[in-house]
C-alpha cells in the first residue's frame, strides 16, 4: 500500500496543480501554451504522448478507476494533445488531417495495445480478447 501511495501522491499533486487548466477551453489553452504547431506530430512526439497516456491508464486502474473511465480519459488526453498542439496532423498520416474521432479511436487502440504488456491486469478479459483480435487484424493488413 505504501508503494502505491508513493507512486500516486506525485500524480495527484500534479493533477491538483493542473485542475485550473480544465476550466480553460482547448483553444485558450493552446494560445497560452504557444501557437498551434503547423508541423505534424513526429513519431517521437506521438510515442511520448502515448507512453504518458499508458502510464495514466495503468495508474488509474491501480487505484480502481473503472475501466471505461480510465481508458476514455487516457485516450481523450492523448488525442486532444495531438489536436491542440499539432492541429490534428501526425507525420505517419502525411498531409491528411486526422479528425478528433479518428484520433480518439487510434489513441484508444494504441494505449490498449501497449497496456497489454505494461499492465495486463488492468484490462478486463473481454476487452483483452477484443484488442488482441484487433491487433492480429492490423498485423495481417500490414503484412498483405
Amino acid at each position: 500500500m505504501q508503494i502505491l501511495l508513493r507512486r500516486i501522491c506525485p500524480v495527484l499533486a500534479a493533477a491538483s496543480l493542473l485542475t485550473p487548466l480544465s476550466l480553460i477551453s482547448p483553444a485558450a489553452f493552446a494560445q497560452q501554451a504557444g501557437e498551434i504547431k503547423t508541423t505534424p506530430a513526429s513519431d517521437k512526439e506521438v510515442a511520448t504522448y502515448r507512453l504518458l497516456a499508458v502510464e495514466y491508464f495503468c495508474l488509474a486502474r491501480e487505484v480502481e478507476v473503472e475501466y471505461p473511465k480510465a481508458i476514455g480519459i487516457a485516450a481523450t488526453v492523448m488525442s486532444r494533445v495531438i489536436n491542440i498542439r499539432h492541429g490534428g496532423y501526425v507525420a505517419a498520416a502525411g498531409k491528411k488531417k486526422i479528425t478528433p474521432q479518428q484520433l480518439y479511436g487510434n489513441s484508444t487502440f494504441q494505449i490498449l495495445g501497449i497496456s497489454l504488456k505494461a499492465c495486463p491486469e488492468s484490462i478486463p478479459a473481454d476487452a483483452k480478447t477484443k484488442i488482441e483480435n484487433e491487433i492480429k487484424k492490423a498485423n495481417k493488413k500490414l503484412n498483405n
